[in-house]
């Protein structure tokens, strides 16, 4: 029986996919429902803290002036948590897993395509994933480019919000990240590469995310990750030819013999 082409509106996707597309859906209905409840409760608390203001009259603040006493409340009511910081949070909680989930994918979508020739990628251990470079190498091999000049940016992304918080550390990063969806500008090298960088690139402490940006993210992985699962579907269910794979195999058996 002939198998059809990849198809994702009729379910015609590898298992890989269906898993991937699952904790998709699931991120986007946290961060919907999330910043749903969080705007709900950062309204009520900043009705309560004028309440607590207008009940209290004082003396005008000399940095605040009149708004002082509801800055006094609302700090104490958020706990120091604001809202903009509660939802910068949240978009970077949600930018690291998607890119975890991406990676899921690429690993177990190349586990499935390469398993049809017997073979494995090479792990440190039974419990540990691929390197990176071993994801993008395997699926190389089989015609998929997933590392992409927009899906580097948004890994390295990921490594700042995990290992340094969103801080921009160095000029290379602020280049890379102190715009919502940045392009890295083409200042450096040039003589006046430092006037350069203060018009093109202001100074950012941290990261900016926005809805914009994690929304950019969420299309650009998914689109790799379907023009990917075209291709494991091809092989694990088409059963297509994988020259580069099929090279390997063979010098594998004739080792063997």
């Amino acid at each position: 029986m002939r198998i059809g082409e990849w198809d994702e509106q009729v379910n015609r996707v590898t298992w890989q996919f269906s898993d991937w597309l699952s904790v998709n859906r699931d991120i986007e209905t946290f961060l919907r429902q999330s910043l749903a409840w969080s705007k709900e409760a950062y309204d009520a608390m900043e009705e309560e803290a004028r309440n607590i203001a207008a009940s209290n009259p004082r003396s005008p603040s000399p940095i605040f002036g009149v708004v002082g006493p509801y800055l006094n409340a609302m700090e104490t009511l958020v706990q120091g948590l604001w809202r903009e910081d509660y939802r910068w949070m949240l978009y970077a909680a949600v930018v690291k897993d998607m890119v975890t989930n991406f990676e899921i994918y690429l690993e177990k979508s190349l586990d499935a395509a390469v398993e049809t020739r017997r073979l494995v990628p090479l792990r440190q251990g039974s419990w540990a994933s691929p390197s990176w470079r071993t994801i993008v190498k395997g699926h190389a091999l089989l015609g998929n480019s997933v590392e992409t000049p927009r899906v580097i940016h948004i890994r390295q992304l990921r490594h700042v919000l995990t290992h340094q918080r969103g801080e921009l550390r160095t000029r290379e990063s602020r280049a890379q990240f102190a715009y919502p969806d940045p392009s890295p500008p083409n200042a450096f090298g040039t003589e006046d590469e430092e006037s350069l960088w203060l018009h093109e690139n202001p100074i950012a402490k941290e990261v900016e995310l926005t809805a914009e940006t994690v929304q950019s993210i969420s299309e650009v992985l998914g689109g790799v990750v379907r023009k990917v699962d075209v291709r494991i579907w091809q092989i694990t269910r088409q059963k297509v030819e994988v020259p580069e794979i099929d090279r390997i195999r063979s010098e594998l058996d004739k080792a063997r013999e």
